[in-house]
């Protein structure tokens, strides 16, 4: 292959693999947000940031075959030529999927640490009036009238 589609074929089949490896860690962020599983979640956010980061270098590397006309490129064959152009676009296709995983991902956490904070200010907003009541019990004092139930 000449002028490069050799190179190109090569870096649109290791973005492809990068890709098809973070669409399953996607999967399996999301399976861990849903279960609320963070202590594995993180171990495997920092994969996930390995994978984006060589992604990135792929994208960078194939930059100059993006400012080249596609016509001037001489393939083996018609059939290489489709290979690599079905390649990248499945590729393409599944980072767009894993974008929306993600998305989707970013709300169920967002959702989920909303739900911990109404719970965690019930609970002080609770503990708040406990104290209070404690407090009212142990000096005598109480700010509103005893209920007499023993009068008929």
């Amino acid at each position: 292959m000449a002028n490069g589609t050799a190179e190109l074929t090569q870096l649109i089949d290791g973005k492809g693999d990068c890709v098809e490896a973070l669409w399953e860690l996607a999967q399996q962020q999301e399976t861990l947000i849903a279960e609320q599983r963070m202590s594995e979640l993180m171990p495997l956010l920092a994969q996930k940031q390995r994978l984006l980061e060589q992604l990135d270098e792929f994208q960078q590397r194939l930059q100059p075959f993006g400012e080249q006309a596609a016509e001037t490129r001489q393939w083996a064959s018609p059939a290489a030529r489709t290979r690599c152009r079905t390649r990248q676009q499945q590729t393409d296709r599944l980072l767009h999927e894993i974008m929306a995983l993600d998305a989707r991902c970013e709300t169920q956490l967002t959702t989920s640490r909303d739900a911990l904070a109404a719970q965690l200010q019930q609970s002080t907003g609770a503990q708040q009036a406990a104290k209070a009541y404690r407090a009212s019990q142990a000096t005598g004092h109480s700010r509103g009238g005893r209920l007499d139930l023993t009068a008929g």
